[in-house]
């Protein structure tokens, strides 16, 4: 087998440098370490976060599993920029995490180990899981822990072809 795992260090590092480029200004968005020069919004996401913000007060709080480091939070929050609160939780591996509170962390973005450390610091009412069940190893585990645990709504993405 050639092929490497996601926790592949070319990987994080591809990542880390297209995020930085977002953080800098030289590019609008990026996904999976692809840069773009504008933000290709997903409708389906945006409507489903904003419908779970109005039936909360104006008020969302996201579990981004698998979240690298933060893609979807900036692809996402030019829509979300006037709802009384945003919490964006991004749950990843561990070199991820950290290059995440190193450089990228702010009051809206965190960056957490796994789901307990999350939900022992905040109470997000969504679960995101967006593109990342096909890498995870025992995904339907994953999927009965997190509906276990309660959240207003799960949101499982699946990348399209």
């Amino acid at each position: 087998m050639n092929s490497r795992g996601y926790d592949n260090k070319i990987i994080f590092e591809k990542c880390k440098g297209a995020m930085l480029k977002i953080k800098s200004g030289e590019a609008a968005y990026e996904r999976d370490s692809v840069l773009f020069d504008k933000i290709h919004y997903s409708f389906p996401v945006l409507s489903g976060l904003l419908r779970a913000a109005t039936s909360n007060g104006d008020n969302l709080s996201v579990l981004d599993f698998g979240g690298s480091l933060g893609s979807s939070y900036h692809q996402c929050r030019g829509f979300l920029s006037n709802l009384k609160s945003l919490r964006w939780c991004v749950v990843e591996q561990p070199r991820f995490v950290t290059c995440g509170r190193e450089l990228f962390e702010t009051e809206e973005l965190k960056f957490y180990y796994d789901i307990d450390e999350c939900l022992n610091f905040k109470k997000p009412n969504i679960a995101l899981l967006s593109g990342v069940l096909q890498y995870i190893e025992n995904q339907w585990r994953l999927l009965k822990d997190i509906i276990a645990r309660n959240f207003q709504y799960v949101f499982w993405i699946v990348p399209q072809l």
